[in-house]
């Protein structure tokens, strides 16, 4: 992984965390759909069953709610 990549994903972990507080609190945050951590999730895809667990892959801007830098999410 080049040094540029992993400035990038330590960016969007910092995002995470400085805004953690903010979307623990938030009263309007869903319980049941899937939400990122932070940011924008767009693009669902890749829902798969492999070995009894689902998995979901997303695209997931971390640094706002627009699209923009684009990573790939996974929730399972």
């Amino acid at each position: 992984m080049s040094e540029k990549q992993e400035l990038l994903i330590k960016k969007a972990y910092e995002e995470i965390k400085k805004h953690k507080n903010q979307v623990e609190n938030d009263p309007y945050r869903l319980d049941y759909h899937l939400m990122p951590p932070v940011g924008l999730l767009n693009d669902p895809n890749g829902l798969v069953q492999f070995g009894g667990v689902y998995h979901v892959f997303y695209q997931w801007n971390p640094f706002e709610t627009a699209h923009g830098a684009k990573f790939w999410g996974h929730y399972s």
